[in-house]
């Protein structure tokens, strides 16, 4: 289990990762709510962002999830799953 050690930090890490961009975008959701005459700039700032975490999201969710599966996979294989 030690030589794998690294591998399951660094996929459990992406997922966490994933997870906090996720909340991120949750966290903009009153700015893309607001009027957006009030302070187009930042509007237009806040619409940048979303789109940067969605890319992120999309070109992520689904390797963490794989390496995630992985990960459980081999813990049960080796009854480490407890």
């Amino acid at each position: 289990m030690k030589c794998f050690g690294g591998h399951i930090n660094r996929d459990v890490g992406l997922a966490v990762a994933v997870l906090k961009v996720f909340d991120a975008v949750h966290g903009l959701e009153n700015a893309l709510l607001s009027d957006p005459k009030n302070d187009l700039p930042g509007y237009l700032s806040v619409l940048k962002c979303l789109e940067e975490a969605l890319k992120f999201l999309g070109d992520n969710c689904w390797l963490a999830i794989q390496w995630l599966e992985d990960i459980v996979e081999y813990l049960e294989d080796n009854l480490v799953a407890n």
